[in-house]
């Protein structure tokens, strides 16, 4: 009997603890050592087998267990389901012997695994005899400037046999083996995953995976989204790929996500230690995907044929977004399948607050699945502007009130990118204080802030209220793991940010004049709004419809003069 592997062990890997992965045994690179009687226990996030996912989304009904190294091992499997869990299997088995398992209904299967004798293991494998759906994969990246970073991802994804592509907006990277490089117009990640579209299809490729450029996964990653794509029952089945953070490595930063007035990332801040709680996410996965769903594309892998709208031309930020409520995905997330990522609150500047809010008005002016009227929308807008008042990034405030006049230009304003690159030359121009320089500072920052001080300062919009508060104000210190928060700014007069390098900060006041100004040009700004919203609105929608076709995007791309691609060969 044919078998084919539809998991594997996940070794630890990007800086997740150890405990995430595998608990027992010694660890020493791909293999992991027992003494007699010492055990070894499989499950959580990286190592169970979700059995109630695997039910629902493709017609297996029961799979294999196979220890590989030397050894004989008492194997116990273990069902998760709804807070509860029994041994479903116990048996003795040599390494390379094959473990046959019903999938229950619903739920996760851990393993336990004690050896009866000194063993070594160097994989743990689940196994179909049901073959794979045929499938023809490519796997894309966006580059601009993280030439080491891609380098090195395309280096560890090499083992998997499949066609890796770049699509280089900045024009500087060298030859990677193995990995066919397209120069490309510098349009942002929206263009650059656009191009990535078309090319994979001209490579008669059925499946896409994204990845992005500072993003890193494991290649186990990559074949458990293939490997459920290969068996899905759904043509249009959608893996989505979670992300930590790798200031967090220990936590789920988003698990899909769902956009509303803002992103509302899942499972955010679950610890990957905690099995329980892990299961519990699992479980929850099942139930169906509501239809403000996204996936980010740190790691998306989707089916070309489902593919009915291309990227709208946001630069960066909510292109991800856009294309997930545009396209008919079914959606799905798998144990162990994320990459790591440099956090989004360390990244933060006042051009990517600008983004951020730019595509946040339109996405709502355009999506039937999250249409709000002119009031809401402009709650969300003097929302962001309002937070970055309260924490003092005046500059972050003012690129926000432009994004915000820079949507009431029309959907032309986005497909123009020279406008995008004026708007970042006058946002860096007035963002002098949010540069890190080193400092003598030790940081010693509250991990909480008192009540009363956060009720205080909502009271009095942080101090803004108080005669003469710049004199009896506090200093706060700030990490940059929670420079996004309110609480940390609360009654501070100053506050000292420091980068993750812990050596170097910038340090922000409190000013009455500059907030006046700024809250000045937002009511102005929402008056305006509120006159010329339905002008605005049909604009975007004639725009949208304009700006995510073949047509248009083929124009875009050869304003580049773009050169013909980097061939693997060429190495």
């Amino acid at each position: 009997m044919t078998l084919f592997p539809i998991q594997n062990l996940h070794w630890p890997c990007l800086g997740v603890p150890d405990g995430c992965f595998i608990r027992g045994g010694k660890i020493d690179r791909e293999r992991i050592t027992l003494a007699s009687g010492d055990s070894l226990h499989l499950g959580g996030y990286m190592n169970c087998f979700d059995a109630g996912q695997w039910r629902r989304c493709t017609s297996l009904r029961y799979v294999a267990v196979q220890v590989q190294g030397s050894g004989q091992f008492r194997i116990s499997c273990r069902a998760h389901d709804h807070a509860t869990s029994d041994d479903i299997v116990t048996t003795d088995r040599h390494t390379d012997e094959v473990l046959w398992i019903d999938l229950p209904q619903s739920g996760q299967l851990s393993l336990t695994l004690v050896a009866l004798d000194d063993a070594e293991i160097t994989d743990v494998r689940w196994l179909t005899d049901r073959p794979p759906n045929p499938i023809r994969p490519v796997i894309c990246v966006t580059h601009y400037k993280q030439e080491a970073a891609v380098a090195q991802n395309m280096q560890s994804l090499a083992e998997l046999a499949v066609p890796r592509i770049v699509i280089d907006n900045s024009r500087t990277l060298s030859n990677l083996e193995g990995v066919t490089i397209f120069p490309n117009r510098n349009l942002g990640g929206s263009g650059g995953f656009t191009r990535a579209i078309i090319e994979a299809k001209n490579m008669d490729a059925t499946h896409a995976i994204f990845m992005d450029d500072d993003a890193t996964c494991s290649p186990e990653a990559i074949r458990r989204m293939l490997s459920l794509l290969r068996h899905a029952n759904n043509r249009n089945a959608a893996v989505v790929g979670a992300m930590v953070s790798d200031l967090r490595p220990d936590e789920i930063w988003e698990n899909g996500a769902t956009f509303n007035k803002r992103c509302r990332p899942r499972s955010h801040r679950l610890r990957l230690s905690n099995f329980g709680a892990v299961y519990g996410m699992l479980g929850r996965q099942s139930a169906a995907k509501p239809a403000n769903y996204y996936g980010g594309w740190w790691l998306f892998g989707f089916p070309l044929s489902a593919v009915t709208t291309l990227p709208f031309p946001y630069f960066v930020r909510g292109d991800d977004i856009s294309f997930s409520l545009s396209n008919p995905f079914a959606f799905e997330t798998i144990a162990g399948v994320f990459a790591v990522q440099p956090d989004f609150v360390a990244k933060e500047t006042a051009f990517s607050l600008y983004l951020d809010l730019r595509n946040h008005l339109h996405q709502h002016l355009v999506h039937d699945a999250i249409a709000v009227g002119r009031l809401q929308i402009a709650t969300i807008a003097i929302g962001f502007v309002a937070k970055s008042i309260f924490r003092m990034h005046y500059a972050c405030a003012t690129a926000q009130i432009w994004a915000w006049q820079d949507v009431m230009k029309g959907a032309a304003f986005f497909a123009d990118i020279d406008n995008t690159m004026r708007r970042r030359e006058q946002i860096t121009a007035i963002d002098t204080t949010s540069r890190f320089q080193t400092t003598t500072t030790e940081n010693n920052a509250l991990r909480t802030n008192p009540k009363h001080r956060r009720i205080l300062s909502v009271l009095t919009l942080n101090g803004l209220l108080l005669p003469g508060f710049r004199y009896f104000g506090r200093r706060a210190l700030v990490t940059t793991q929670n420079r996004s928060a309110l609480w940390p700014y609360a009654m501070a007069h100053s506050a000292e940010v420091f980068a993750p390098d812990g050596v170097s900060s910038y340090v922000l006041r409190h000013s009455k004049r500059t907030a006046l100004k700024v809250g000045v040009r937002l009511a102005l700004t929402t008056l305006r709004w509120l006159f010329v919203f339905n002008s605005v609105r049909n604009d975007h929608l004639g725009g949208y419809r304009r700006y995510t076709t073949v047509d248009y995007w083929d124009r875009e791309f050869a304003k580049g003069n773009q050169t013909h691609p980097t061939e693997p060969t060429d190495q």
